[in-house]
């Protein structure tokens, strides 16, 4: 008989993610209560520069292209982001790099 492997819980996951691995069984678990499972289509953003948020997205797979665009929309840096690393929109102040900043999901 082939074992069926069982899909881990939000809390489960969350343990695996640096910042968030030192948190009680039981908080992580009310962290999960209130969290959204989100899927997103390659190419839609996540967030731009200067929208309000107060989301926090904690990547569980693939990759999130976070590019730096000047104030000509021309991609100066871009790095990725991937599975376990968090994406947060808003109460956290971004370094200042002299332009916008999108994130998208990358499709390569």
């Amino acid at each position: 008989m082939k074992a069926t492997l069982l899909p881990m819980s939000i809390a489960e996951f969350l343990s695996t993610v640096k910042g968030f691995d030192g948190i009680q069984w039981d908080d992580l678990q009310s962290l999960a209560d209130e969290a959204r499972l989100n899927t997103y289509a390659p190419g839609r953003n996540l967030m731009r520069a200067g929208e309000p948020g107060d989301t926090m997205h904690v990547i569980r797979s693939g990759l999130v292209k976070v590019p730096i665009v000047d104030e000509s929309n021309v991609e100066k840096m871009v790095f990725h982001l991937g599975p376990g690393e968090l994406v947060v929109d808003g109460g956290v102040k971004a370094p200042d790099v002299g332009g916008k900043r999108r994130l998208e999901p990358d499709d390569r």
